[in-house]
């Protein structure tokens, strides 16, 4: 059972490693000026450089400003900060470095998004599926595996640099604690610490939020 387990996780980490293979969002697209580079990845890694540099929520906001939560922003100084040490300064010299497509710091990109589904998205979601299959272990872990590699959230998140996954793991942790037993007491507080680090995250933990409520109300009245 325990090999199981690990055969669990290692495989949407594989799954995830092998779309680095793949062009991402605004490769080498410049739209024809050396000032407009475009895509998602242009986006975070800009926005790891700007917080490094305590410029987040000012600088150039013309180009990729910063416009999502604070506690998304801190999430990109650290991992600015890490870049720095072990990418380099050339990667996080802001007024030099638009469009740096480096293959060491995209390496560095893709492996903090597997980080964060590591620490975040998965334990939530192992949570949830371990609830829902009733004790079964490979129940839980079929269910689990169903989530974690789910097409659009690998492709997007990781073939993308998103950080979504995050956001959605903190969202889907309130909701399974939100609706245990004690949900008005200890349970619920750790829930809603959750809840609003979803929303400080990015503005999409209010859709998802919102449409699990909605879902539950549903329920409710119908069931």
């Amino acid at each position: 059972m325990k090999s199981k387990t690990i055969l669990a996780f290692l495989l949407p980490l594989l799954l995830r490693a092998l779309i680095a293979s793949f062009p991402h969002s605004g490769q080498g697209n410049h739209h024809g000026s050396k000032t407009a580079h475009g895509g998602d990845y242009e986006a975070q890694r800009h926005w790891m450089e700007l917080t490094l540099h305590s410029q987040w929520y000012t600088y150039d906001v013309t180009y990729w400003g910063l416009d999502y939560p604070p506690l998304i922003a801190y999430g990109s100084y650290v991992m600015g900060w890490a870049r720095h040490i072990l990418v380099g300064e050339e990667s996080v010299a802001l007024f030099d470095s638009g469009g740096y497509e480096d293959p060491v710091h995209k390496a560095f990109m893709r492996s903090t998004v597997m980080f964060w589904d590591a620490v975040v998205y998965f334990p939530i979601v192992y949570l949830l599926c371990k609830r829902l299959s009733g004790g079964s272990q490979d129940e839980s872990l079929r269910l689990w595996l169903e989530a974690v590699i789910q097409p659009a959230l690998v492709v997007i998140d990781n073939g993308h640099f998103q950080y979504n996954n995050v956001c959605l793991g903190l969202a889907l942790g309130a909701f399974h604690f939100m609706t245990l037993s004690d949900a008005i007491g200890f349970y619920g507080v750790i829930g809603s610490i959750l809840f609003c680090l979803a929303l400080n995250w990015k503005q999409m933990g209010l859709y998802i939020t919102l449409r699990q409520c909605l879902r539950i109300c549903f329920l409710k009245v119908f069931s």
